[in-house]
């Protein structure tokens, strides 16, 4: 990845798309919205590469 990639949070989507925190953990967990967990254990730090959430969110718009 390059140095200069945006990477959102999990808080960061969720403003961006005007929803609860765990709305986009389910988007992660069963929509398919790419995300790398850098998380441990139980409980999951989900990070999106800004490139790939347009992505989606483009596809999504299409269907």
């Amino acid at each position: 990845m390059p140095e200069d990639s945006v990477v959102y949070e999990v808080e960061d989507v969720a403003r961006i798309l005007k929803m609860h925190r765990r709305s986009v953990y389910r988007l992660i967990e069963e929509q398919g919205l790419p995300a790398a967990n850098l998380g441990t254990g139980r409980r999951p730090r989900y990070r999106v590469r800004k490139e790939d959430f347009e992505a989606w969110l483009s596809e999504r718009a299409k269907k």
